[in-house]
C-alpha cells in the first residue's frame, strides 16, 4: 500500500552537521520504511529526488550510498526501497477545497496532506526532535479552523507504539472456524496476515475505535474491535456477507453499518497480503 515522505523532515541547506549523525539519520529510515512494509505499507511516494538531499556539509545520499563505511545490506535496502515507485504519479494530487499547515512551517506539507487526505501514513528522516512523534498535527483551513492528525513513523524505536496488535479471539477463532457457531469468523489464517488488515484498515465512520478493511484474500469485509486500548491491541471477524450499508439500521448489530462509499473505497484500494 502506498505511503508518503514527509518532505519537510528534510531540512536546508543541509540535515546534519557531520557525517556519523547523517549515517544514523539513514539507518533509521531505513529501519522505519522496513517495519512498514511488515504491516502493508510497501510502495514509498515522494517528489523530490532522494539521492540529491544534502545530509550533511558535502555529504549527499548519494555520498552515502558509495560510503564504505555504511554496511551494503542498509544500501541495498535503500535502493530497493527508492526503486519500488520513486515520485509522486501526476493523478497523485487530489483537489481540496481545504488548504494545510503544519506548525513552524511556511511551506506546503505535500506529504502529509496527502497521507492525511489518502488515510494513510506518512514517515519521516529524524532530522528534529519534532518528527519524533507517532502522529503529526496538520492545520486544517477549511469554513474553519481544525487540528487534524497525520499516523506517522520516524523513529524505528516508536514502532511498538506506532503498531496496532492483532490478536486471535477463540469465539471467532481462524481459517473459518470459531468456537461458537453463532459467532462471525475470522478467515484469516495468521497474525501476520491479520495486522496487515489492522494496520492498513480505515477508522470505522459509525463506530469509535473501530477499524474496517477489505480482504481482497477472502473477498470478504472485514472489522477489528479494540480489547485492551492501554496496549493498542484489537480483535476481529469477518463479514459473511456484505455488511449493510444503511445507517439507519442498527448499529450496535455489528453486521451493519459500513457505509457504501467506505466500502468502495476499501474495494478499490492496493494492499499486498503474502
Amino acid at each position: 500500500m502506498v505511503y508518503y515522505l514527509n518532505e519537510l523532515s528534510i531540512t536546508s541547506p543541509c540535515c546534519v552537521e557531520n557525517k556519523d549523525d547523517a549515517r544514523e539519520i539513514m539507518q533509521k529510515f531505513v529501519e522505519v520504511c522496513r517495519k512498514v512494509a511488515k504491516i502493508g505499507f510497501d510502495q514509498l511516494r515522494y517528489e523530490i529526488k532522494l539521492k540529491g538531499i544534502c545530509l550533511s556539509t558535502n555529504y549527499y545520499v548519494e555520498s552515502w550510498l558509495k560510503d564504505d563505511e555504511v554496511e551494503r545490506e542498509i544500501k541495498d535496502r535503500f535502493r530497493g526501497i527508492a526503486n519500488q515507485s520513486p515520485f509522486l504519479e501526476e493523478n497523485e494530487e487530489i483537489y481540496d477545497e481545504c488548504l494545510y499547515e503544519c506548525e513552524n512551517s511556511s511551506t506546503e506539507p505535500l506529504g502529509l496532506k496527502l497521507a492525511y487526505l489518502k488515510k494513510t501514513i506518512a514517515v519521516s528522516f529524524l532530522t528534529h526532535q519534532k518528527w519524533d512523534r507517532i502522529a503529526v498535527g496538520l492545520i486544517e483551513l477549511c469554513d474553519d479552523l481544525k487540528i487534524v492528525q497525520v499516523r506517522h513513523l520516524a523513529n524505528p524505536n516508536d514502532f511498538p507504539n506506532f503498531k496496532r496488535i492483532f490478536e486471535f479471539n477463540p469465539k471467532h477463532g481462524k481459517c473459518g472456524k470459531g468456537e461458537q457457531a453463532d459467532q462471525s469468523k475470522m478467515y484469516c489464517r495468521s497474525i501476520e496476515e491479520a495486522e496487515i488488515l489492522l494496520n492498513t484498515a480505515l477508522e470505522h465512520p459509525l463506530k469509535k475505535r473501530w477499524f474496517c478493511n477489505y480482504d481482497k484474500v477472502n473477498q470478504r469485509f472485514v472489522v477489528f474491535l479494540p480489547h485492551d486500548i492501554e496496549h493498542n491491541k484489537f480483535h476481529g471477524f469477518h463479514y459473511e456477507n456484505q455488511p449493510n450499508s444503511d445507517p439507519d439500521r442498527d448499529l450496535n448489530n455489528p453486521q451493519n453499518g459500513i457505509p457504501k462509499d467506505t466500502q468502495d473505497s476499501l474495494k478499490n484500494r492496493t494492499l499486498k497480503i503474502a
